[in-house]
């Protein structure tokens, strides 16, 4: 059997091992693993043992963020590892990538889906990386108990960082579809590559794409790509948790984030930031955009959108003329529009819609799912009436496992394209000012 390389366990896991008595005693016992020696883009570069949350230990150390909605049992221990695999940026140069990787803990033999899962904005520099994530400390989303929820149900999950989070030189390419994209499918190829020739828990045939928020926007990329970029993969569904797929509806409904948008595309496309933002906020933004994680901009920046943007950005993006305004812009916005691409229209798809979501709003996402419908994707889309922005992932826990279930047992895919006719009235201008990530309660 395999041995994996020895590495000094992180501090959080002595933390969830004090508070949970998390670590299993018989965590040695979990599949071993052996990376991968190919050189192409999902290459295992190194692997650290995280170790084992007992079945018992799953609820408490998911109960928080499932304290509204609840959530399942679990059926299984989970071990835990993290990777760093070799991907590559979105002009096709070799990077690395880190990742979390949870496995649950079955019969040795046993083979299940693998779930891949597409982080929220969390910020653009190194100590925003979303495996970084301390919740007691800055709660961008409990994505460790997130992952834990899904693999305790018997699926490989894994939650990737973004791009060039181990690279202080640049920043996340926040919202560049072709980078997201390459990040998922690369993802998928380590967590397959991580496994072979070991007779363990091993992934099968279906992968399922995952999102929450960006996370969304990538995991739709990732199933526009695959064709062209992983013809080997099979994907079998795409999941967006209250999915951002419009730059341009997110720098009108999110003005807190349109500084990390312009700080992205100034270094990816080389977007001039001063057509997009006002002067005052020009001359700090590497140290502001550029360093501050999601909740510090959120405290930081107004908004409202008349105190972030130049009165000319901010009236072509309200009036739908920005091609008038900046063609250059206009062409960033298009390319970084995903979910449309002829070769993924075969995949389908599951939203997961809060009602209350001031963030990606429920409008937002009816508008994309409406443009799925046309576009003959087999798309269904859940709507929970007390759920904001980042509630609906859990109020949507069941109704994405069902539908996974439903579609690994070779069920035709579902489609609620014939009942998508809400129309939620627009809010007020004032809830522009609501500083979500400090004040509404997760």
């Amino acid at each position: 059997m395999p041995h994996l390389p020895r590495f000094p366990r992180p501090l959080s896991v002595f933390l969830l091992v004090a508070l949970t008595g998390g670590v299993s005693s018989s965590a040695l016992a979990a599949p071993a693993v052996k990376p991968s020696v190919s050189s192409t883009p999902g290459r295992v570069l190194s692997v650290q043992d995280r170790g084992a949350v007992t079945q018992a230990a799953v609820g408490p150390a998911t109960a928080k963020l499932y304290s509204r909605s609840g959530a399942p049992d679990a059926k299984y221990g989970v071990q835990r590892y993290r990777l760093n695999f070799q991907s590559t940026d979105e002009r096709g140069q070799p990077i690395t990538v880190a990742a979390q990787l949870y496995v649950p803990v079955m019969a040795t033999g046993a083979r299940v889906p693998l779930y891949v899962m597409g982080p929220g904005t969390t910020g653009l520099d190194n100590a925003c990386a979303p495996t970084r994530e301390v919740v007691s400390q800055d709660n961008w989303g409990d994505y460790e108990a997130h992952m834990l929820s899904y693999a305790a149900q018997g699926y490989v999950a894994i939650l990737p960082d973004w791009a060039n989070f181990d690279d202080a030189s640049k920043p996340q390419p926040y919202f560049v579809a072709n980078s997201e994209g390459r990040i998922m499918l690369d993802a998928t190829r380590a967590a397959r590559s991580f496994f072979q020739g070991v007779s363990a828990v091993t992934p099968n045939e279906h992968t399922f794409f995952a999102g929450f928020s960006q996370g969304g926007h990538a995991a739709f990329a990732g199933a526009d790509l695959a064709a062209s970029y992983a013809p080997e993969l099979r994907i079998s569904g795409v999941i967006g948790y209250a999915p951002a797929m419009d730059v341009a509806t997110l720098f009108r409904e999110r003005p807190a984030l349109g500084p990390y948008l312009a700080r992205s595309y100034a270094a990816y496309y080389g977007l001039d930031p001063a057509k997009v933002l006002q002067p005052r906020w020009l001359a700090a933004l590497d140290r502001e955009a550029g360093k501050m994680c999601v909740t510090q901009v959120y405290r930081h920046y107004p908004h409202v959108a008349e105190s972030i943007y130049r009165p000319e950005f901010l009236a072509a993006l309200r009036s739908g003329q920005i091609q008038r305004y900046d063609a250059n812009l206009a062409r960033m916005l298009k390319s970084n529009a995903p979910g449309f691409a002829p070769q993924g229209r075969v995949i389908p798809a599951l939203v997961l819609t809060g009602m209350t979501d001031p963030i990606v709003t429920a409008n937002a996402q009816l508008s994309f799912m409406r443009k799925s419908c046309a576009f003959g994707r087999a798309i269904v889309q859940r709507e929970y009436a007390d759920a904001n922005h980042f509630q609906a992932r859990q109020f949507g826990f069941r109704d994405t496992l069902a539908w996974m279930e439903d579609l690994s047992r070779g069920k035709v895919a579902p489609s609620s394209c014939t009942e998508a006719k809400y129309n939620i009235p627009k809010r007020a201008k004032k809830a522009e000012g609501t500083p979500v990530f400090v004040s509404q309660n997760r």
